[in-house]
């Protein structure tokens, strides 16, 4: 038997409805319980960019982004921290565990990332080396 006890609660803020691929008339009209749904053209969800073109370029245009700010904060800790000889195998474990997991996280599930979009990051991890 099934109760109201296990209904999910949708906020009305948080629902937006984009229609990726060419534009159509027959994309339904969803609602957010008794309200219509908000439509938008780009959002972030789980740290990627969705938007109507369905192509991950946007992810990777704010990943660059992020990238820079990631190699500001990994110069800093190398030129403010003494690490004497360990100065560059720090540097190494930083850009692993910072820029390249930063910049690639959910990677994995990216679809039809160019030769150019790689080179576009690979760009970002020489900017540190």
């Amino acid at each position: 038997m099934f109760n109201n006890t296990h209904i999910i609660l949708l906020s009305e803020k948080k629902c937006r409805q984009i229609h990726i691929g060419k534009p159509s008339n027959n994309c339904p009209e969803l609602k957010v319980h008794t309200n219509k749904m908000r439509k938008s053209e780009s959002e972030k969800y789980l740290g990627d960019i969705v938007d109507k073109t369905g192509s991950v370029k946007a992810t990777i245009e704010d990943r660059v982004a992020k990238g820079y700010g990631i190699i500001s904060e990994i110069q800093a800790i190398l030129n403010e921290v003494p690490l004497g000889k360990y100065k560059l195998e720090i540097g190494f474990k930083l850009r692993q565990t910072m820029l390249i997991s930063g910049m690639l996280y959910n990677s994995e599930a990216w679809h039809n990332v160019t030769e150019e979009d790689m080179r576009v990051l690979q760009k970002e991890d020489e900017m540190l080396l």
